[in-house]
């Protein structure tokens, strides 16, 4: 599938994947800002998000596929993979499947451990959806009705625009979803799978930031972490939750630029050894 993409800057190509819910834009700030005076970043709609293709299909292995012929089509052998929750694990699963084509890894807030039917985080996953699939969009003529819609069954305001971000207008001005919900309920538990099964542990020097709020690393997770990307480093970001990179875009920056700057001195002293 050929994905909708834009790009920042130049030099070592950076690709950030965003999360469930969420597209390309939700990197746009002092994050692309920054990294872009010293790297290409290339912001990526994840199948059946954003401007990129639907399909009825959702699962890491596609979604690996179509991030390994996006790296085809621009020419690039190795890129840096920066990935929070959902695109995280698209980044470890392309990590563990394709190495040779990743130069570093960066993994926001998600293991590579399955999160169980019963888990807290598939119940809350799973709530949003409905959510979202009940609100009556065809009826609304401003998207500060859906917001108040959707207030009375999810009250979190931030969590409410970020969601409604989703809205937009078809060709005849009606709001529509630009996320394909009836196929992320129906691959909801692929997109919660364990990405481990049957791959050799990475080499690959990697980071995993965590939000000090965040349910989603659990001790058993870091175990998981530790065993298939031995060469990582988890670093913890206070007072943040799942979303740090927003969250605390300060303290995420400053963790990522130190990793980036590990990574290239680390390539600079192999490089040099040999």
């Amino acid at each position: 599938m050929r994905l909708f993409y834009r790009t920042y800057g130049i030099g070592i190509p950076i690709v950030a994947l965003h999360g469930l819910y969420a597209s390309r834009d939700s990197w746009i700030g002092p994050i692309v800002n920054e990294l872009s005076h010293t790297y290409q970043v290339i912001l990526v709609d994840i199948r059946n998000h954003g401007r990129s293709p639907h399909s009825q299909d959702h699962s890491y292995s596609l979604m690996s596929e179509d991030l390994l012929e996006l790296l085809d089509e621009l020419s690039i052998e190795q890129a840096i993979l920066l990935g929070h929750s959902m695109g995280g694990k698209v980044a470890m699963h392309f990590s563990l499947h394709y190495p040779e084509r990743v130069k570093g890894l960066i993994v926001e807030d998600i293991s590579p451990l399955a999160y169980l039917q019963n888990h807290e985080n598939v119940i809350y996953h799973q709530n949003i959806i409905n959510a979202l699939k009940s609100l009556p969009i065809n009826h609304f003529t401003s998207r500060k009705e859906a917001e108040i819609a959707l207030s009375k069954a999810i009250n979190d305001v931030s969590l409410n625009k970020f969601l409604l971000k989703n809205l937009q207008r078809n060709k005849d001005g009606k709001l529509v979803w630009r996320i394909d919900l009836g196929v992320l309920v129906k691959n909801l538990y692929r997109i919660m799978e364990n990405i481990t099964d049957e791959v050799k542990p990475s080499d690959i020097y990697s980071l995993f930031i965590r939000g000090s709020l965040s349910k989603y690393i659990s001790n058993e997770d870091e175990v998981a972490i530790k065993t298939f990307f031995p060469r990582s480093t988890i670093k913890t970001i206070q007072n943040a939750g799942h979303w740090t990179h927003n969250e605390q875009q300060s303290d995420f920056l400053q963790t990522v630029k130190q990793y980036l700057s590990l990574l290239n001195s680390a390539d600079y002293q192999i490089s040099h050894s040999q």
